[in-house]
């Protein structure tokens, strides 16, 4: 009798054993080389573009590029500003309130000032040589009350006392200090 598949439905058999471990595979290429960090009492040395050298003496790190090692940071908090800087934050001073006839420098570079009804005799700056190239802001608020500048730190037009002492109003004044005389111009009185 001739053999027919017409009868056969479905015919599974059972899961056969596991088959034997194939041969190793070729070796694939080589990856790129990564960053090398190197720390010594001194600037790195030797390396490839793209180290980093990490001085323990200043607490420096430096970066290798074009065959060159350059500082691009200080991990004691500072950092050298003669470079470009990228900021990815808001930059800006805290308004410092000072209501007496001394502006530090040292303490920041925007103040709020409210006259006292005694006035202010003898406005000068303090900490001047340390603040060179620093400028900024005073809110000066005045309800009528005299002003004095102290002429040795403080350089103004002829205008400037006349249109914020004795004078009501909120006044904007900028300073740009040269390491040696703080340079002032205000606003007139603003609404």
């Amino acid at each position: 009798m001739p053999f027919s598949t017409s009868s056969i439905s479905t015919i599974k058999g059972d899961t056969g054993a596991t088959g034997a471990t194939g041969n190793t595979g070729d070796t694939g290429a080589a990856g790129a080389d990564g960053a090398t960090w190197t720390s010594s009492s001194s600037g790195g040395s030797g390396g490839s573009d793209g180290d980093f050298h990490f001085n323990t003496t200043t607490h420096e790190i430096s970066k290798k590029a074009s065959g060159s090692w350059s500082v691009i940071a200080d991990v004691t908090g500072s950092m050298d500003l003669s470079l470009d800087q990228s900021w990815t934050g808001a930059q800006r001073g805290t308004i410092v309130t000072n209501n007496d006839n001394s502006f530090d420098l040292s303490a920041g570079n925007n103040f709020k000032c409210t006259v006292p009804s005694a006035g202010l005799t003898n406005v000068t700056f303090t900490n001047i040589s340390a603040a060179s190239g620093q400028s900024g802001y005073i809110i000066l608020v005045n309800a009528g009350y005299t002003i004095t500048l102290t002429a040795s730190t403080t350089d103004v037009d002829s205008e400037f006392l006349t249109s914020v002492s004795g004078k009501t109003g909120t006044f904007l004044i900028s300073y740009l200090c040269d390491g040696a005389v703080v340079f002032l111009i205000n606003s007139k009185a603003l609404s």
